[in-house]
């Protein structure tokens, strides 16, 4: 390591990857899971259903929330461990690239970026 580097602490990335779960998990929750159901039964029945509200007003009657939240369990699990993995990539890959360039990059937050990205693709959606 070099002088004045900063050591990664294990309950800041800790922090970081929970708080990424959090808030993956409140968007879901609030309305994503929900939303993302109305427009594969829309896209499903493009002729029976003219706009979002008709589609989402057609699966309430038919099923109440349950047909709005049906794979939830599936899709919370996906959803917060690829917010725990990224939020916690971008606090490592972060501080990586600060600790360890010689030059501090004025595109550093999309070296960032790419690198979570490249990293969650690889990792975690299209495992070998």
């Amino acid at each position: 390591m070099k002088e004045g580097e900063k050591k990664p602490q294990p309950s800041s990335l800790i922090k970081q990857m929970a708080t990424g779960a959090i808030v993956q998990a409140t968007e879901l929750i609030a309305l994503g899971h929900a939303a993302d159901r109305i427009k594969t039964h829309m896209q499903a029945n493009p002729l029976l259903h003219r706009n979002f509200v008709a589609a989402g007003t057609s699966m309430y009657r038919a099923g109440g929330w349950a047909a709005l939240y049906t794979g939830f369990r599936w899709n919370i699990v996906s959803v917060c461990g690829k917010g725990a993995f990224r939020w916690g990539g971008v606090s490592v890959l972060s501080q990586f690239y600060s600790n360890w360039l010689p030059f501090h990059p004025a595109g550093e937050p999309t070296f960032v970026g790419l690198s979570v990205a490249l990293a969650e693709t690889t990792l975690l959606l299209t495992p070998a």
